[in-house]
């Protein structure tokens, strides 16, 4: 079968442009790169296909790496005749991997081979997993920059193939090859496209046409489920009485399909879907909007992006979608559901919650259960309505706390009073043991109140009344009033740790406004400016009075972490898209640093501004 990419990339590779097809798994990429192959050769073109997954990805070492390609290479273009490997390694085992590749583009694969020479590199998303594939991809690039000067390199082409977005593959945008490549788009079979199925169902079915607008209606033209559920019925048809497409599609696929998944398919989208479980919980929120609402826009974020290399959704005109009748049917809401109380330790009360079209405020989480859901979430990318039910469980769990706490003082306020006409009495009879037991009693309860006001992030009225409490430990001290050993041991630790706790807690001077959501913020080191890194992909700078200085844009993601140098001239950022950036207070990209291999989290700089740790 002929697709509209079959021309687009024979075309693009003829004329020597460098291409890649990345998109989700069985969607024809192989009979793809098979087909061109078979064309570019029968034009006197010299082809090559490299499956990365062959040269290993664990652990493996760059030279390892690079000398397992050109010998995969010496071995696919029928170089072995032609020069001795062994004697070509020798003279260059001194050099560092990268230019030992390119030295062999160079001294063997353009000197042995005149014709053109087209190289495709499948399964290319398992470079992701390499710590130096920023320098395989530079070298890409190198020989396509080469061509200027180096008329040779104009018959070396490559095409890359895999399961991948651009973005996934490099870190550097300066050293990617993608801005010098061609996207090729590898969308689903249309009617006028599958003839050759066409004519096997043309011998034996009479209403061929039909049952072929019928898988189509199905399978969105996804090209393994359309030619599956054409051998399907095939095989059907053999049958005296046989189904409609309708009963094969629902008997034959999806119903029991865990089990019926053969050659796997559906379970490669389950496995991918659930994959990851920092983003899982994302991914199924994106996937359940779009379900719930038929279509939403595309935006091309990277979650939009990862949803849909998964195969379940399909950008058409500008709008994302369920790809086609059969995922639907499969991974429906019932299914979302099951998945995502799978992850949550809360699913039962959020979906309560949500029922009540988010108004049963006895379902939100307070306390122990808040605290541990709060844990549970941390360093996960969860939807939507995991956030606003967390949120909304934050908001009731702190309403309450004040409620109890004012309570708390009232009766503070009575023991306090009622101590003191106690005392005056003790005192006048000369005694302070009830005196000593109600100034005992006051410190607990302030030290108590001071610890409620801290969980419930009232810093400030917790260090008021932390501050009360060691006054009142100091004034007991003072006294001369005798305490066992024990209980003052207990109390001034109490003391100290709550007074500890509120003095180097975040006391609430202003509330700004302008992110969605801060996942961190730093403060200059003079204490007039204040950084913050949001999941908006920006950095934004503020000064005291909460204004707005400056808007840093350049990550291409979440921002998880930010630091300000010593001298304050610098701000360090960290986030989703695994790198480190530093700018200048202009909101200008100083330098981008990178050698992580998955997101950052957190950033800082050392005292003399010479080291950074992320």
């Amino acid at each position: 079968m002929v697709r509209s990419a079959d021309g687009e990339l024979y075309k693009q590779l003829h004329s020597g442009e460098f291409c890649y097809v990345l998109n989700s798994r069985q969607m024809g990429k192989s009979s793809l790169r098979v087909q061109t192959m078979k064309r570019l050769q029968k034009e006197g073109f010299v082809c090559a296909s490299v499956d990365i997954t062959e040269l290993g990805a664990q652990q493996v070492t760059p030279e390892k790496w690079y000398g397992g390609l050109t010998k995969t290479l010496i071995s696919k273009l029928g170089l072995q005749e032609k020069f001795s490997f062994k004697n070509w390694l020798n003279e260059h085992k001194d050099i560092p991997p990268v230019k030992f590749f390119r030295e062999f583009i160079e001294e063997v694969l353009l000197i042995k081979i005149p014709q053109p020479i087209v190289i495709f590199i499948d399964e290319i998303d398992s470079v992701l997993q390499l710590s130096f594939k920023d320098d395989f991809f530079a070298l890409l690039r190198a020989c396509y920059n080469q061509r200027a000067d180096n008329p040779q390199y104009k018959r070396l082409t490559f095409c890359l193939l895999g399961v991948a977005s651009p973005s996934n593959l490099i870190e550097d945008k300066k050293r990617t090859p993608f801005n010098i490549g061609q996207a090729i788009m590898l969308a689903g079979f249309q009617l006028h496209e599958v003839e050759p199925l066409l004519k096997g169902l043309s011998d034996r079915f009479n209403n061929s046409h039909i049952i072929i607008q019928e898988i189509l209606d199905w399978t969105g033209g996804q090209p393994f489920l359309t030619q599956k559920l054409c051998q399907l019925m095939v095989c059907e048809s053999e049958k005296k009485y046989p189904n409609s497409v309708d009963q094969v599609v629902r008997e034959r696929i999806i119903e029991n399909w865990e089990a019926s998944d053969e050659p796997e398919h559906l379970r490669t989208i389950r496995n991918r879907l659930l994959s990851n479980e920092e983003r899982t919980g994302r991914w199924l929120g994106l996937y359940q909007q779009i379900l719930q609402q038929g279509e939403i826009i595309a935006d091309n974020s990277l979650e939009q992006t990862e949803l849909r290399l998964s195969g379940l959704v399909v950008k058409q005109q500008g709008k994302l979608k369920v790809y086609n009748h059969i995922y639907r049917a499969v991974f429906n809401q019932i299914w979302v559901d099951k998945q995502l109380a799978s992850l949550r330790p809360y699913s039962e009360v959020i979906n309560a919650w949500l029922a009540s079209n988010r108004e049963d405020e006895s379902r939100l989480l307070r306390g122990q259960a808040l605290q541990d859901a709060l844990k549970w979430k941390a360093h996960k990318m969860l939807n939507v309505d995991d956030d606003d039910f967390l949120a909304a469980s934050l908001e009731i769990d702190r309403l309450e706390m004040q409620s109890k706490l004012k309570t708390q003082q009232q009766r503070v306020f009575l023991v306090t009073v009622s101590t003191a006409l106690l005392v005056a009495i003790i005192l006048g009879l000369g005694t302070f043991f009830q005196y000593r037991k109600a100034v005992i009693s006051e410190i607990l309860a302030l030290t108590k109140s001071a610890e409620v006001l801290f969980t419930s992030n009232q810093r400030l009225d917790a260090l008021l009344k932390a501050i009360r409490a060691k006054r009142q430990l100091q004034k007991l001290q003072k006294l001369g009033i005798a305490v066992d050993v024990d209980s003052k041991r207990d109390l001034e630790r109490d003391v100290e740790r709550v007074l500890g706790q509120a003095v180097y807690g975040v006391v609430e001077y202003n509330h700004l406004l302008g992110h969605k959501r801060v996942f961190d913020v730093a403060f200059s080191p003079k204490g007039d400016m204040l950084a913050s890194a949001s999941d908006d992909n920006t950095i934004k700078l503020w000064n005291q009075e909460g204004k707005l200085l400056q808007t840093i844009e350049g990550h291409e993601g979440w921002v998880y972490g930010v630091a300000i140098s010593p001298d304050g001239k610098t701000i360090a950022s960290v986030g989703e898209d695994q790198t480190i950036k530093l700018w200048n207070l202009d909101g200008s990209l100083r330098k981008t640093l990178k050698g992580h291999n998955d997101e950052v989290w957190g950033v800082a700089i050392s005292t003399d501004g010479k080291t950074i740790a992320s």
